[in-house]
């Protein structure tokens, strides 16, 4: 909460829209790059390699008597789900960054914008810097759901026992 206490002092209203503009402004797009952008995909992406090291550094080392394939399967899986990952994190949050970017570029540069462009910015604002951002925290359950093969069969069958359970209560 410390680190964004400067929008509380730093952010104005101007020409009817609240937002952060001048110097401040073009400060606030390179941090909200480095900050929401280039730091949390980079560590995905970091982590995400590091981890697939390290499961084939195990698998070398391991070798079982059978079943040889399904490590690598596994393998895979989990790599198609970093990857997803990654990839639904970068559209989700690098589009901030940029609009932000685009914002306070524009607001500098074109001082008086028609009635239409405005309501256009205001919507596509509205999707990267609240729908997108939002969306990249709850949408993880959906991506694995998609990805992974053994993550649906677990909820699939988890949804089976429940109802099971459900129907076995109704019944008595």
């Amino acid at each position: 909460m410390i680190i964004s206490v400067h929008l509380l002092i730093f952010e104005s209203i101007e020409n009817d829209r609240c937002g952060v503009y001048g110097l401040y402004g073009r400060i606030f797009s390179i941090y909200s790059f480095i900050c929401f952008g280039a730091i949390p995909t980079g560590a995905m992406i970091v982590f995400g390699l590091l981890l697939m090291i390290r499961l084939r550094q195990i698998r070398s080392r391991v070798h079982p008597a059978r079943d040889q394939l399904q490590p690598r399967r596994n393998e895979t899986a989990l790599g198609k789900v970093i990857l997803a990952e990654v990839m639904v994190s970068v559209i989700c949050t690098f589009t901030y960054p940029i609009m932000t970017f685009y914002l306070t570029y524009t607001n500098d540069a074109v001082p008086n914008k028609s009635s239409d462009r405005i309501k256009i910015e205001s919507f596509i604002n509205f999707l990267t810097m609240s729908f997108l951002l939002y969306l990249n925290y709850s949408i993880t359950f959906y991506v694995y759901f998609l990805t992974s093969k053994s993550f649906r069969r677990s909820v699939l069958q988890l949804l089976r026992i429940s109802s099971a359970t459900r129907d076995h209560g109704h019944n008595q």
